[in-house]
């Protein structure tokens, strides 16, 4: 059984609704939950669970933290039953409750410790946040290898709002109602559009992320060469301690281009 935990209880559960539809059907068990607190009280949970003397199991974990807002869907559920642990989640290098270096020491750990999905889970970080996915004017978009987001304007969502998919998010995903329920018609022309549209995407950010890690602007050669905690490592030297800003990445397309490489298809 796969788990999928993300960061948000909005955004992250649409794009998802959409990823199952295009590309997760094969999954014949998995679940998904949210976490509902940003990237930093993740890893203070984590440190608190380990003063307790008990090794990291982030299932445990994170059943925790449902269980504290009266969610109790993971409670038939057992450590034992995960295979494979995946987990998204926000820089958020605007979080201005710490300091910064804290928040960086904090994810650098994260990126570290997260690195198996099949031993503690693998964790994939959006920059700066969720709405990365959306920042495309189009599905080819040549400069995307550029844009990057002043950490001075990630205090609002509206960097994203500068490019055309991030205006019109339904380039990108299904239209869904409350329950994150696909509700518009699922006809082969919008199947293929959005698989088009996504299959771009992972590319664009797969080389970007190989930018990141390697200063070359190709396709990664091997997985290893856009890890998470390398890209992290990119992030800080070229760009967050450099001019203070953030080169938009999507957690999402870096996880599909990992599972879609690990199964021969790119």
């Amino acid at each position: 059984m796969i788990l999928f935990i993300f960061e948000g209880q909005v955004e992250e559960p649409k794009i998802m609704a959409t990823l199952e539809q295009l590309f997760l059907n094969r999954i014949e068990e998995q679940l998904i939950c949210s976490y509902g607190a940003d990237t930093y009280t993740l890893w203070k949970d984590i440190v608190e669970y380990q003063k307790s003397g008990y090794e990291i199991d982030v299932f445990s974990i994170i059943k925790e933290r449902l269980h504290s807002r009266g969610d109790h869907s993971l409670d038939e559920y057992y450590s034992h039953q995960i295979e494979s642990i995946y987990l998204f989640f926000d820089y958020d290098p605007q979080n201005r409750t710490i300091p910064a270096d804290t928040l960086n020491l904090a994810i650098a750990n994260m990126v570290n410790l997260f690195s198996d999905p099949m031993n503690k889970g693998q964790i994939y970080i959006s920059y700066p946040m969720i709405e990365a996915v959306y920042c495309e004017n189009n599905s080819c978009d040549d400069t995307y290898i550029s844009y990057s987001v002043p950490i001075s304007e990630c205090k609002t969502k509206e960097w994203s709002n500068a490019y055309e998919y991030g205006r019109k998010r339904l380039k990108v995903i299904f239209k869904t109602n409350k329950s994150n329920i696909i509700t518009e018609p699922l006809t082969e022309e919008r199947i293929s559009e959005l698989k088009d549209t996504w299959t771009n995407i992972i590319k664009l950010n797969a080389i970007k992320a190989n930018y990141i890690t390697n200063d070359i602007i190709v396709m990664p050669e091997d997985m290893t060469d856009i890890e998470q905690n390398k890209i992290f490592d990119g992030q800080l030297q070229k760009f967050v301690n450099t001019n203070s800003s953030v080169s938009i990445l999507s957690a999402f397309a870096i996880f599909l281009y990992e599972y879609f490489h690990g199964n021969g298809e790119f």
